[in-house]
């Protein structure tokens, strides 16, 4: 049970952190080159322009080489672009449910 509630807890605190990125960061068209199991973009940010910058996270389900993606830039480092697609964050809260629920049903 203690781990059930340890992964709801991780869930929350990074939908928290991604919820302020999104809602604070700017929202950037970039476009995507994928190679091999790593994904980079270029874009341009106020009057500079970022070229092949590594993504925080990647999505080989989604992400195809020469796609335009949005990513969330931060004026204090233009130069670290990030993405949200928030199944890290499902699967720590999926986790967690299920260990709370395995839990409370070996304590019956």
């Amino acid at each position: 049970m203690a781990a059930g509630i340890f992964f709801i807890l991780l869930s929350l605190l990074l939908i928290g952190i991604d919820l302020y990125r999104v809602v604070s960061y700017e929202h950037v068209d970039a476009t995507l080159a994928v190679h091999e199991r790593s994904a980079r973009v270029t874009y341009e940010f106020d009057d500079g322009i970022y070229q092949n910058i590594g993504l925080s996270s990647y999505n080989a389900l989604t992400m195809k080489d020469g796609k335009t993606i949005t990513v969330l830039v931060s004026s204090k480092n233009p130069g670290k672009p990030y993405t949200t697609s928030f199944v890290i964050e499902g699967l720590a809260l999926a986790c967690g449910i299920f260990g709370l629920i395995v839990g409370i049903k070996s304590k019956e």
